[in-house]
């Protein structure tokens, strides 16, 4: 819970003092969230039978308003973008109340983006989710929006990769892997887990030399090149240095099609997002809760 100390604004009205107020607003969580992530907005007034409306604003623009009950106005509230963002609540008595109107003081919320992981081919284009990749191929693993200079690993199915990272001052990341020639063809649920957030990517393993898996098990790289944090965007793959897998413009392979229908496959996927236990669910956007959204 966060807040800060109260406004408070008295006035006369001709010979007719009107009894002053103070606002106090309460963020729950307090200090930072997650965009799409809700978030309790309260506002407490003093004193509490006074009468009114209370409208709550988010760098100066209005969210939304609720009538004060039992000296509280509550709304739920969800970020859609990221950034740092200023709240305040702002009272205004009924008509003809005898209650001066207030604001709070502001109450500063950083709102951080949803962790994601990102997999590039070797060409440095993004593999779509639920598509295959082809094993003794490298691929990029890419963080984005976990905290700033945390550790990052990675698990495949039920393994660990041997692949690690540190973020940088933006919490993002590469590191460069190369899945065992050993892994059986299968989906797989692909988790990056680093200071207390973590997210999931699904992808198919093809593999033309082994049978298909009965399970996510089994090593599932040889090779984890970490990429420094200035070394190329996540455009491309060819000038990151020596870390990194340049382009050979072949990834027509990479991604060939295996003749699986596509229901088998989507039956597949799901099936590993039971076989990976929990690891799916932080990596997932949350759904949009309550009726009002800022930024």
């Amino acid at each position: 819970m966060l807040g800060l100390p109260a406004a408070s604004a008295s006035t006369t009205v001709g010979q007719t003092a009107v009894v002053s107020t103070t606002v106090n607003l309460l963020v729950e969580p307090g200090g930072e969230l997650e965009t799409f992530t809700p978030a309790t907005f309260r506002a407490v007034v003093e004193p509490a039978n006074a009468a009114g409306v209370v409208t709550f604003y988010a760098d100066g623009v209005a969210v939304a308003s609720a009538n004060v009950v039992g000296g509280q106005a509550v709304i739920e509230s969800n970020s859609r973008s990221a950034g740092q963002v200023t709240l305040t609540a702002a009272f205004s008595p009924s008509t003809g109340a005898a209650f001066a109107p207030a604001t709070s003081a502001r109450v500063p919320l950083k709102v951080n983006g949803v962790a994601t992981v990102v997999v590039f081919d070797q060409s440095g284009r993004a593999v779509t989710e639920g598509s295959q990749v082809r094993v003794g191929q490298p691929i990029r693993l890419t963080v984005r929006d976990f905290p700033a200079k945390s550790l990052v690993t990675f698990m495949v199915g039920n393994d660990t990769l041997n692949a690690a990272l540190v973020t940088d001052g933006t919490g993002g990341g590469s590191v460069v892997v190369v899945l065992a020639k050993q892994l059986p063809s299968s989906v797989y649920v692909l988790a990056a887990a680093g200071g207390k957030r973590s997210a999931s990517f699904v992808f198919y393993v093809f593999n033309p030399s082994a049978s298909p898996a009965a399970s996510t098990g089994g090593s599932s790289a040889e090779v984890a090149t970490p990429i420094p944090p200035s070394a190329g965007g996540d455009g491309g793959g060819s000038t990151a240095g020596s870390g990194q897998i340049s382009s050979t413009g072949a990834n027509g392979d990479n991604l060939a099609h295996t003749g699986a229908d596509s229901i088998d496959l989507l039956l597949a996927a799901l099936a590993a997002v039971g076989i990976g236990g929990g690891l799916l669910f932080a990596g997932r956007r949350p759904r949009l809760v309550g009726k009002h959204v800022f930024g």
